[in-house]
């Protein structure tokens, strides 16, 4: 220490007194020591009553690694003497890469990143396990895989990066996005309903998977041809399609049907070879 800090005076006592003569030096300087000491360590003696050996331990908050930039890395103890095995879990600040290094090798020097930890990223890339609870208020970003053993309890989504989607009708077909269960369930719903969703009468019913039945009747007089035209077009063609008698008593002249060619899903040809009736007909397509 220099001199003006009072701790230690290196010129005394002077050369060739002796001890003798200057008790009240030596208790100066011991008593400085002791302050000093005390700003980090405890001192205690290892006895009862305050004899025997004086012993210390560190108070907490006096550790303190290397504060360095990484030109300047530690390759001596803080004493100046040279690195021993003894030394081998040193501390150092990288202060230029914002990271904190251990040393692993004292022959050779080699200071290493503490595992799993880059400062300067906020990143971990190694395994953390935490027993408690870890609270993050910023953005948690993990670039491997994020293995959840236990349960995941979010209270909102993320709508963005493959996150949660509340999407009733899931039109972004994403491959990464996860629908939430509330948009599963509306998708499904809204899949199992027919087109009307209740029937009122109406000439066409669409089943979801898109097949259509239109129905309905027609008078038809004796040995004639009449032309049904659909309310709305078939999309895309005619499967099938199909006629009956109101009144079955005249089975032997029986009723045609066949979809008129050139219009095929929009016009239905029927013809009566029997007596006037009505007719009730029905076709089937896509």
């Amino acid at each position: 220490m220099a001199v003006t800090q009072g701790y230690w005076d290196a010129t005394t006592p002077l050369a060739g007194m002796l001890i003798p003569d200057t008790p009240a030096q030596f208790r100066q300087i011991t008593s400085n020591q002791v302050a000093l000491w005390g700003n980090e360590h405890r001192v205690f003696p290892t006895t009862a009553g305050g004899g025997g050996n004086v012993g210390m331990y560190n108070l907490q908050g006096t550790a303190r690694a290397y504060f360095l930039a990484t030109a300047s890395a530690p390759t001596t103890k803080a004493n100046a003497e040279a690195l021993e095995s003894e030394d081998q879990g040193l501390l150092w600040w990288d202060t230029t890469l914002s990271q904190l290094k251990v040393l692993t090798v004292f022959d050779g020097i080699t200071w290493a990143t503490i595992p799993g930890l880059a400062a300067a990223t906020n990143a971990f890339t190694g395994n953390i396990t935490i027993g408690g609870t870890l609270a993050v208020t910023g953005t948690l970003a993990v670039t491997g895989t994020l293995d959840v053993t236990g349960n995941l309890d979010p209270t909102t989504f993320e709508t963005t990066n493959g996150g949660f989607l509340d999407e009733d009708d899931l039109t972004s077909d994403s491959d990464v996005a996860v629908a939430s269960q509330q948009s599963v369930k509306a998708y499904v719903d809204g899949r199992t309903t027919f087109t009307p969703a209740t029937y009122a009468g109406e000439e066409s019913v669409t089943f979801p998977n898109g097949l259509t039945i239109k129905m309905g009747e027609v008078a038809v007089g004796l040995n004639a041809q009449v032309e049904v035209t659909y309310g709305a077009a078939f999309a895309n063609g005619v499967i099938s399609a199909q006629v009956s008698r109101q009144i079955q008593t005249d089975s032997e002249q029986p009723v045609h049907c066949v979809a008129k060619s050139g219009a095929e899903t929009t016009t239905l040809q029927i013809k009566n070879t029997g007596s006037a009736d009505t007719v009730y007909w029905m076709v089937i397509g896509y």
